[in-house]
């Protein structure tokens, strides 16, 4: 099972197991509709998401994928093959 501490420090697993919040994502979340039971959408940090089309060597590789770059993610933390 992925880990909800603080070290090793994992933003999306302590999201899914609801140990954090992030404000501002009651809408998108509840776009999930009967989903949002075993899926949550995160998201980067807003200093990435405005940096996400910047060219300065500071933000290559840290910056976000898109102006609005989400992630979905499932609930279940367990790690099976």
């Amino acid at each position: 099972q992925l880990t909800t501490g603080t070290k090793p420090f994992n933003l999306f697993a302590r999201i899914a197991a609801g140990e954090m919040q992030q404000p501002g994502m009651e809408e998108e979340q509840a776009a999930l509709q009967s989903y949002g039971e075993r899926f949550v959408v995160c998201k980067n940090r807003p200093e990435n998401d405005e940096h996400w089309d910047s060219e300065a060597p500071d933000w290559l590789g840290r910056a976000s994928m898109a102006a609005r770059h989400r992630f979905l993610t499932t609930k279940d933390l367990r790690w099976s093959f």
